[in-house]
């Protein structure tokens, strides 16, 4: 079987974050302009924002922004992606379990302003950020990979040409 490239995968991932991101920001919209669910608006946008990171990513990776600098803001903000993707899956975990355990106890029905509905948005959230948190840590990995194998290349083109006098 003959599988897609990396790059037609990534843009692949992109279009539906991109999408997803779009349908979260409108649900969110309707939720809370329309129906006044307000819980449901603010998990729909949560989710939209993990959608639009991962998209950004994904961008990133495409114009080949994931160079070995350690000066870049993409470097620098790979730890803070990292904590605010487990951050996102304990919440939204959390979420959804408080929510199922609470409509299953009070035997709610499936209606708009019912927990079931805000414990599917809990786990679309959980997708998402567990998806940004695999991401970003495959793409620290490649960063950290590239500068040191950078730093190893400068330190014996260094050594190779130095002149013997400097040293």
């Amino acid at each position: 079987m003959v599988y897609p490239s990396r790059e037609t995968r990534v843009k692949l991932i992109l279009g539906y974050a991109v999408v997803s991101a779009l349908a979260s920001f409108s649900g969110a919209l309707i939720f809370a302009i329309v129906y006044h669910v307000y819980q449901l608006a603010t998990w729909a946008f949560i989710k939209a924002l993990y959608c639009t990171i991962v998209a950004i990513l994904h961008i990133s990776a495409l114009r080949s922004n994931l160079r070995p600098n350690p000066n870049s803001t993409l470097t620098q903000l790979m730890p803070a992606l990292l904590l605010v993707a487990v951050l996102g899956m304990v919440f939204s975990l959390g979420l959804t379990m408080y929510c199922l355990a609470t409509a299953i106890s009070s035997a709610e029905d499936f209606v708009l302003e019912s927990h079931y509905i805000l414990a599917m948005w809990g786990l679309l959230t959980f997708k998402w950020a567990f998806y940004l948190f695999q991401i970003a840590r495959g793409y620290s990995r490649r960063l950290s990979l590239a500068s040191e194998d950078a730093t190893a290349f400068i330190d014996e083109e260094v050594v190779e040409g130095a002149d013997p006098e400097s040293i």
